[in-house]
């Protein structure tokens, strides 16, 4: 071909190229029906906006909630209006503008905060606007009266037993110790101070659904608490047919810390401690450490009769870490765990589902193109390495992983050409429904401990053990494995998950969206997003370890244990 030739041929190439490209961009702009916008990845982050600039970050935002949002489509079943919403919002800002027309973004921030509240009508505990979520967790608030119960073949009575504050136990040093004091005057003067109607052997005349079975010792008694949303202080008892005020308190929460793992025992008894199911995430010193506490927990395992799982404020992490832990405490032979690994991660996905849209296809793209460059190196480096280490875990997951990578890319080409808002089916594991599990080594009993703070993957945790326990249902006794949770009520993030982060482009506002959904769990003890699990035992921090020695029969616990109020082993 002559040069001459090229000289036309290529720039009509490059402008027919831009051509095809604006032609389809004004294509997708006209026929994407919630109005195409491109996806930035760098927000200005102003502290004060202009008017203009105020308007676009809200259809941003308008754009982002219809097609990254995997519960918009529920938010318009309960009436949600989103265009009445940033009405609002636009209107009542720019009441606040300065005399330079401005007006803040954290001004912004709180008009979004005030308008969503009273018109967000589902719980998604991983939603995220400016810091703002739904706020309707549920918890059980106690009171200090005790209860007993009597049973006779005419009626079944309680009656009040006693009135007694919870009081903590006595710190080591001098300063605590003397606070504690403090306390402890205080609440026996509450103790004096009781409502008279609140009298020993007076009766209760209330309902049942409001005592919860207590271990006073090695007595089974009744402590009367309400299972609210609201943030009170005192309810209402009825005693001898009369309406009387107590006051009502939840449960202390236990700080969190960076690493909470650890490992205790007694000669009948297993405990492990989760802070979370991160480990780093894909840090190989994260993976190490929990391969090696999961490889250690399997060998103490096998001669207890009991484990104990303490999931207290642990938010969540990667469900495969879950899974992967309890297989190796149940299963001492790894192809038998790598079947338990793909029966629970198909039964959870099941009818799972993920959102697939423009903005979402955006980032995943991204976070392709920066894995894709992240193997080239971790490559060039492993070779480098005569032997390098490999994860168990890792090879589990692989392919469920590999399946969860091509349904995206083929996803996200198609997004390119086509965008549209879709939701695809969840699954990403080749389940052969013909596939015998076999029938756990360990056999005992597992006692999950929650809090009110135990969210997400730890939620999953529960769900996994009622799986594992109907797979021991028809086995002989000796066999069989028993699933108990104790404390509270988990915190109900579990039904929307896989959440995406993005930015208002001026505003810098954040936006923490979940892109999947999985149904709420088909098990009485489930109540819900917002509520979570319900324990079998309800119990405070202060109560646990009597519980649990009580439940296992275990007296060395309460040395091998001591501590466990406060997670301070």
């Amino acid at each position: 071909m002559k040069k001459r030739h090229l000289f036309w041929i290529i720039p009509t190439a490059v402008i027919s190229l831009v051509l095809i490209l604006l032609i389809t961009y004004v294509s997708i702009q006209v026929n994407y029906p919630d109005g195409y916008k491109p996806t930035f990845y760098k927000s200005k982050n102003k502290p004060n906006l202009t008017q203009k600039e105020m308007q676009e970050d809200l259809d941003y935002l308008k754009y982002y909630l219809k097609n990254a949002y995997i519960g918009y489509a529920q938010l318009l079943e309960e009436g949600f209006d989103i265009d009445a919403i940033i009405k609002e919002v636009e209107e009542k800002t720019w009441e606040q503008k300065d005399s330079t027309n401005h007006v803040s973004s954290n001004e912004l921030n709180g008009q979004l905060k005030k308008a969503l509240t009273p018109e967000f009508k589902i719980i998604d505990k991983h939603f995220s606007i400016g810091g703002w979520g739904p706020k309707d967790d549920y918890k059980l608030l106690w009171s200090d009266i005790y209860l007993t119960k009597n049973e006779s073949p005419e009626k079944t009575e309680y009656r009040i037993l006693k009135y007694q504050p919870d009081l903590e136990e006595d710190e080591t040093n001098e300063e605590a110790s003397s606070k504690k004091k403090k306390k402890k005057n205080k609440t026996a003067k509450e103790a004096e101070e009781a409502p008279k109607e609140i009298v020993n052997g007076a009766l209760y005349t209330g309902a049942e659904s409001n005592l919860y079975e207590w271990f006073d010792d090695d007595k089974i008694i009744y402590r009367y608490g309400v299972y609210t949303k609201k943030q009170i202080q005192k309810a209402t008892i009825s005693i001898n047919n009369e309406n009387v005020t107590i006051p009502v308190k939840s449960d202390k929460a236990i700080p969190t810390a960076e690493l909470w793992q650890g490992m205790k025992e007694s000669s009948d008894t297993l405990y492990l401690s989760f802070a979370d199911f991160v480990f780093y995430s894909q840090d190989n010193s994260g993976k190490k450490q929990f391969k090696t506490l999961c490889q250690n927990a399997r060998e103490k395992a096998k001669d207890k009769k009991n484990i104990i799982i303490d999931l207290r404020s642990n938010g969540g992490g990667e469900a495969s870490r879950s899974s992967y832990l309890l297989s190796n405490l149940l299963y001492y032979n790894q192809d038998a765990y790598q079947k338990l690994y793909m029966y629970l991660t198909h039964k959870i996905e099941d009818k799972s589902i993920r959102l697939m849209s423009p903005p979402i296809a955006k980032k995943y793209i991204k976070f392709l193109l920066e894995e894709k460059k992240a193997e080239r190196a971790e490559t060039k480096f492993l070779k480098k390495i005569e032997d390098p280490e490999k994860f168990e875990f890792d090879e589990i997951n692989k392919e469920t992983y590999i399946s969860f990578k091509k349904q995206t890319k083929e996803y996200c080409l198609k997004e390119l050409i086509k965008p549209e808002r879709l939701e695809i089916p969840c699954k990403y594991v080749e389940y052969d429904p013909e596939m015998e599990i076999a029938k756990p080594d360990f056999s005992g009993n597992i006692y999950i401990l929650t809090n009110h703070y135990s969210a997400s993957c730890s939620e999953y945790t529960i769900a996994y053990t009622k799986l594992i326990e109907e797979l021991t249902s028809t086995a002989k006794d000796s066999q069989k494995i028993h699933f108990y949770q104790i404390g509270e009520n988990t915190n109900g993030a579990v039904s929307y998950y896989n959440p995406m982060v993005y930015n208002l482009p001026n505003s810098g506002i954040y936006l923490y969206f979940p892109s999947a959904y999985t149904p709420p769990f088909e098990d009485p003890a489930f109540k819900g997003e917002g509520c979570g699990w319900h324990p079998d035992y309800w119990t405070t921090n202060r109560n646990l370890l009597n519980t649990l020695i009580q439940l296992t029969g275990d007296k060395e616990l309460k040395d091998t244990l001591a501590g466990l109020d406060k997670r301070m082993l």
